[in-house]
């Protein structure tokens, strides 16, 4: 199985203490061999990722001193400040954020899961220093300690040590474009990708051709015109975009939350109407699936809603299942909200 992990430990070193780059190429071959593939194997007794190789071992011994002085650096800086290699700890978290969003992406993601990954990942760094204080051949227990604690960190309350995965994809353009329903052509400016994903691959094409778009995403990279925030951290203003799209984004967690027992559905219902407001006249947002809890329930004097059948929708048939009976229908389609008032 082909394995998707974050950065276990600190390889990032500043320029100055001269560590060459074998030490990152080792620990990305160690973590692309052995770093768990799911929540699950997070917290078995012992793992393949606890143990690095002799020779990751050896080298570490070797370059004990300059690693020391770069931990302390590091640890000496609040989490937010410096950029890698200086201070990897935002990469890191960035990295932590996406490898627990394609496990299941209704797990929450929010300021508190951020702070608790922050205090890990800090934690692990002291870990790292002190088994380079004492010995190398001591790194397998600060390893195994960061499994456990990025279990604990992304429980959520009520839930299962191991909850089951709820696997989130990025899409490619043409299947974006073809679910929507939309030409690139026919949007109207700004442009603004809800959920646009790591790649932002619809932002980045609608930017090529002219088009003045953003995006906003909690696990979107460094791209010009792309925020990596949740949603809920935006203020989307009033009469401000063209078209607004997202695809399997918010309106997915909205449905999850709608009917999730003690869900937070309510704050989504919220977002949904700032959302529509910020739109300017003749403006669309336009998403899938569909919301019709809430879409029966516009005024009709201010916009007008069409629903579009789509083929293919990648849904997991579980979930699908569960949403029909629930609401009493398919929410399986393209919506297209338009401003008219």
């Amino acid at each position: 199985m082909a394995r998707s992990g974050i950065l276990a430990y600190p390889v990032a070193m500043p320029i100055e203490t001269a560590i060459p780059d074998e030490l990152r190429q080792m620990a990305e071959v160690h973590l692309r061999r052995s770093f768990p593939a799911t929540v699950g194997e997070l917290i078995v007794p012992t793992s393949p990722f606890d143990s690095p190789d002799a020779e990751c071992l050896a080298y570490l011994a070797v370059h004990r001193t300059e690693l020391l002085a770069w931990l302390e650096a590091v640890l000496a800086l609040p989490p937010e400040e410096g950029d890698w290699p200086q201070n990897p700890l935002p990469l890191l978290r960035l990295a932590g954020r996406r490898w627990i969003q394609r496990q299941n992406q209704f797990l929450v993601l929010d300021v508190a899961t951020d702070a608790k990954l922050d205090e890990l990942l800090r934690r692990f760094a002291a870990d790292f220093r002190a088994a380079l204080h004492s010995a190398p051949e001591t790194l397998p227990n600060a390893l195994r300690r960061l499994r456990f604690s990025l279990a604990e960190a992304i429980r959520q309350p009520g839930q299962a040590a191991s909850p089951p995965a709820v696997v989130c994809a990025e899409y490619s353009l043409s299947s974006q474009l073809r679910i929507l329903g939309l030409s690139i052509a026919e949007l109207a400016e700004p442009i603004l990708d809800l959920g646009c994903g790591e790649h932002a691959e619809l932002v980045r094409e609608l930017q090529r051709q002219g088009k003045q778009a953003f995006g906003i995403d909690r696990v979107a990279g460094r791209i010009p015109g792309v925020m990596s925030a949740d949603w809920f951290a935006k203020n989307f203003g009033n009469d401000t975009w063209g078209t607004i799209v997202s695809h399997l984004g918010f309106s997915l967690q909205f449905l999850h939350q709608h009917l999730q027992p003690g869900g937070d559905g309510a704050r989504y219902a919220h977002k949904y109407m700032e959302i529509l407001r910020s739109l300017k006249t003749g403006g669309i947002f336009v998403y899938a699936p569909g919301l019709p809890f809430v879409e029966d329930f516009l005024p009709a004097a201010q916009y007008r809603v069409i629903r579009r059948g789509v083929e293919g929708l990648p849904v997991n048939e579980d979930l699908s299942a569960l949403y029909r009976r629930a609401l009493g229908t398919d929410p399986f389609y393209t919506c297209r909200i338009e401003r008219i008032g």
